[in-house]
């Protein structure tokens, strides 16, 4: 425990993912005028979309809170922060499943389910400050909470399932606010909802709670699906078609080729396996280089080998468990909730061709909370005693001996890169956690130089990580990876695609410009500014370029 607390605490020093921040331009309704926008607007009416009502004060809040803690080091520090909250509430957890639980407690839970989360690089990825750090961290407090009603009831103390219930289904709201994987996490609260209690007085209001969830859904799943669609851009909504096993219908693959990849998802080995250190870092999300490829192997053994044997003990004790209480096994709410958590990890695993690394982040530590519960079921098997006890020695050998190597091969780069006050040339879609307030003063510099407006804020400027913080409260921002990078779908003449807009211009990292601009913009330090008059300058020598090769008809 203290010893991945540290790990996690050492991920502080991670520069910020661009997809840390891209979710924060994504969810941007709590600023005028109360739209979610993507990375540009070329899917049409999907790119821009007011969210549910009930989506609302969690846009608002995340505005407030990005607008007053506008710095790099802030995301990051936000990531530790939800990372450490959620090893607490584990714990938390544990301590509950283990009340009163004799047999089970002759298991030492607490490291056969802590360590793992400990391994590869793990405990990085579970600092990044993405969506599905509320998501996971809201499905804790909700089973918390189920199994507290429980207790209450059993040992007759008075409790309030009224206010559990409005609870669950306040985290159920939140949840759905954050991200489309809302949905499914959705079904392990209103689990938790169907067995939080046991008396059957309490019938009407636990499916009232099931129902206003199911209503919420329904309303989260039909705009994260639309938003998701990109039916003004061809090129970008074959990009996101691509994500997920429904393209491989849509695509023309058949119905086996679809079952083929669904099944193949549905056991959480190419999550576990992400998270063993490489050598080439899925976008340089780390510094490239750090270990060679027969330590990526050797991770990959060792991650697996524990992730494997726990899982497999979990779901033998379940499977046993319930063989032997038949009907009755259902009384206990670690059932249904534990089941369901292995549905939900099956279910997304199945749907998602694409798996990026930081979807372990979530996956593997719902696949520990899903063990904890199998595990602290009353298992009265002598053998699985004995396993417990010999497999949480070797666990937490591995968890420590691979922490000490991820912070000696890992920890002087990053620390490095945290101490870097420039963009980072081998980490390009990442940016540094420090010399923000050089950035900031830089950023001010070079729109002046521009000609930029500082009286009022820019309408539809193109931005890229670090001058977003600075530049958030902007009228409709655009970022730099959907003008510039593969996410830029039909989109093969940005200077056009921004006058077309009636851009204000540009404030981005000279770093991350094509030459053409960068050599017509106006710098200060590392930030590189264009203003609309510049922009409409360099699309004017475009058209006299063109005018000049052109063949004559």
């Amino acid at each position: 425990m203290g010893g991945l607390a540290i790990v996690l605490a050492a991920g502080a020093t991670l520069p910020v993912y661009t997809d840390e921040i891209a979710w924060r331009f994504h969810e941007r309704a709590g600023y005028s005028p109360g739209l979610d926008t993507m990375l540009s607007d070329t899917c049409g009416a999907n790119s821009l979309a007011a969210p549910p009502l009930f989506m609302m004060p969690v846009r608002l809040f995340s505005a407030t809170i990005n607008s007053w803690l506008d710095a790099p080091i802030f995301v990051r520090l936000q990531g530790v922060a939800c990372a450490l909250l959620f090893l607490a509430m584990l714990w938390r957890l544990l301590t509950m499943a283990l009340r009163g639980a004799a047999l089970a407690g002759s298991i030492p839970v607490r490291a056969l389910v802590i360590a793992p989360l400990g391994l590869g690089v793990l405990p990085l990825l579970m600092v990044m400050s993405r969506p599905e750090q509320p998501l996971i961290i809201g499905t804790v407090a909700a089973i918390i909470l189920a199994l507290r009603q429980r207790q209450c009831e059993a040992a007759q103390v008075r409790s309030s399932i009224w206010i559990t219930v409005g609870a669950i289904v306040l985290i159920a709201a939140v949840s759905l606010s954050y991200h489309l994987k809302g949905v499914l996490y959705v079904v392990v609260l209103g689990t938790c909802l169907l067995f939080c209690s046991a008396n059957r007085a309490t019938l009407g209001v636990r499916l009232a709670g099931i129902g206003a969830t199911a209503v919420l859904s329904l309303s989260a799943f039909l705009y994260w699906s639309d938003r998701f669609r990109c039916p003004g851009d061809p090129v970008l909504a074959d990009k996101l078609a691509r994500e997920n096993v429904a393209a491989v219908l849509t695509g023309g693959g058949g119905l086996m080729s679809a079952i083929g990849e669904a099944a193949r998802g549905i056991v959480p080995f190419d999550y576990i396996l992400l998270t063993a250190p490489d050598g080439e870092p899925m976008s340089s999300w780390l510094p490239p280089g750090l270990v060679g490829e027969p330590a990526t192997i050797g991770f990959m053994a060792l991650i697996m080998a524990v992730w494997a044997s726990l899982v497999a003990a979990s779901i033998w004790n379940l499977v046993r468990f319930i063989k032997l209480r038949k009907r009755d096994a259902l009384a206990d709410p670690r059932v249904g909730i534990g089941l369901s958590l292995f549905a939900i990890i099956a279910v997304w695993g199945a749907s998602q061709l694409n798996k990026n690394v930081y979807e372990a982040a979530h996956v593997l530590p719902m696949l520990a909370v899903a063990s904890l519960l199998c595990l602290t079921l009353p298992h009265e098997n002598p053998w699985l005693a004995r396993w417990g006890t010999r497999a949480a020695k070797a666990f937490v050998a591995a968890g420590i001996a691979s922490q000490a190597i991820i912070l000696a091969t890992h920890g002087p780069a990053l620390w490095q890169a945290s101490r870097s006050t420039h963009y980072l040339s081998d980490q390009p879609y990442s940016v540094p956690i420090s010399g923000y307030g050089t950035h900031k003063a830089n950023i001010t510099e070079a729109m002046q130089k521009a000609g930029m407006p500082l009286d009022r804020p820019l309408h539809r400027p193109l931005i890229d990580d670090l001058t977003y913080l600075a530049l958030q409260g902007s009228h409709l921002p655009i970022h730099w990876l959907g003008v510039f990078s593969d996410w830029n779908g039909s989109i093969d003449d940005p200077v056009g695609y921004l006058l077309s807009r009636k851009s204000d211009g540009v404030v981005m990292g000279c770093i991350n410009l094509p030459v053409r601009m960068e050599q017509a913009a106006s710098r200060a330090g590392d930030i590189c500014a264009l203003s609309g008059a510049q922009l409409a300058r360099l699309g004017g020598e475009r058209d006299e370029l063109d005018s000049f090769f052109a063949f004559p008809p």
